[in-house]
């Protein structure tokens, strides 16, 4: 087994930790400016005040119509004479 020194170790993390922060940073923005549906949807986070970074969202008031919505959509599915137990 090879045995990598400390200083080869830290600069691959270096270099990993460089590539993610260029891919990130430069190459996404890149890509959302370079296509149209990407520039429209990062307009509409923008504009809605939706912070991206965040895992689960409850206080945006999308996701209450979007829950209700869901909800309608399995109590009366499309088709149906009456609607499904819950």
């Amino acid at each position: 087994m090879t045995d990598v020194t400390l200083g080869r170790r830290l600069c691959r993390l270096a270099l990993a930790l460089g590539g993610l922060l260029l891919f990130a940073n430069i190459l996404l923005p890149a890509l959302t400016r370079s296509c149209e549906p990407l520039q429209r949807m990062a307009q509409v986070v923008e504009d809605s005040g939706i912070d991206p970074s965040r895992y689960y969202y409850t206080d945006v008031e999308a996701v209450g119509e979007a829950v209700h919505n869901i909800d309608n959509s399995l109590r009366f599915p499309p088709g149906a004479a009456t609607p499904a137990s819950p």
